[in-house]
């Protein structure tokens, strides 16, 4: 039970984790149901008819409404290990900048609400325009290009550090992880391009004009990851730590911990001038 409760408040601390664990699983189940029925010399159309084409979104309301689930299920549907792994990597790139800088349950919000936008885009557009082929898209590429838009807008000279002391710009990763959608896109229409489409406004977004939004949900995550972590009925603290309220903060054991427990809270930047003298100089020591 120990192990348990550990390794929640091990995932409850980043989306990331939480967003690689949901989709790894769910990558899982699926091929593992795709295997069982394969045993079973089940047809491969007997997978893409019953399963697959069930979890992923189609391109028109009525298509679509048979299986509304897959408004969310799409977002985490992967048919390739490799996809997974390259998809998950992005997501690292772009989402470990949002929580280091602005703090935990920062990135699901994003991720979620792009994954939902792209896909009211796809299926509205879908429904407008009447193709005669109904169009079929599951992957996370919309919600990471969501995080991905996020990210750059909101610090775009943001630098990862490689070999030799030579910092790269997240905006690289960003152009580079555009280029490589739009090479691996199967068609060219309207419909899919809009998803990419709905993941740069939901970006865009989060920086300008709709953030209070995104702040609401990630209050209700904090309160949801609260109550799992501890299992007490959400008993939160407003910003889920406390400060001294003396004049001067001293460097303490104590302080710092306070003050790490923002920093995770919260991201860096919602550091005071004083708190980030004072790990400056607990760090010298």
């Amino acid at each position: 039970m120990a192990n348990a409760n550990s390794f929640i408040k091990y995932i409850s601390k980043s989306d990331i984790l939480k967003i690689i664990v949901a989709t790894t699983l769910f990558f899982v189940i699926v091929q593992s149901i795709r295997i069982t029925l394969l045993m079973n010399d089940e047809p491969t159309t007997f997978y893409d008819t019953h399963v697959w084409n069930n979890i992923g979104i189609t391109s028109t309301f009525s298509s679509w409404i048979s299986h509304f689930w897959s408004i969310l299920t799409f977002m985490f549907a992967e048919d390739n290990f490799w996809q997974v792994v390259g998809n998950m990597i992005w997501l690292w790139v772009f989402g470990s900048v949002l929580e280091d800088l602005k703090g935990s349950y920062r990135v699901l919000p994003v991720y979620l609400v792009g994954g939902f936008f792209s896909a009211f885009i796809f299926i509205l557009l879908g429904t407008i325009l009447k193709p005669t082929e109904i169009s079929f898209y599951a992957g996370a590429m919309p919600s990471i290009m969501a995080v991905a838009v996020a990210t750059i807008v909101y610090k775009p000279n943001y630098q990862f550090w490689f070999l030799f002391g030579k910092g790269i710009p997240v905006w690289v990763f960003g152009i580079v992880y555009f280029i490589l959608q739009l090479i691996t896109i199967q068609a060219y229409n309207l419909q899919n391009l809009s998803l990419m489409l709905g993941a740069i406004l939901v970006g865009i977004g989060y920086n300008f004009g709709f953030g209070f939004i995104f702040d609401k949900m990630t209050i209700w995550f904090k309160q949801l990851g609260n109550y799992f972590e501890n299992n007490r009925n959400f008993v939160n603290n407003k910003d889920g730590y406390h400060f001294s309220t003396s004049k001067t903060l001293k460097a303490d054991t104590s302080n710092m911990d306070m003050i790490l427990d923002k920093i995770n809270s919260k991201g860096i930047d919602a550091l005071t001038s004083k708190e980030k003298s004072i790990l400056e100089s607990f760090s010298k020591k």
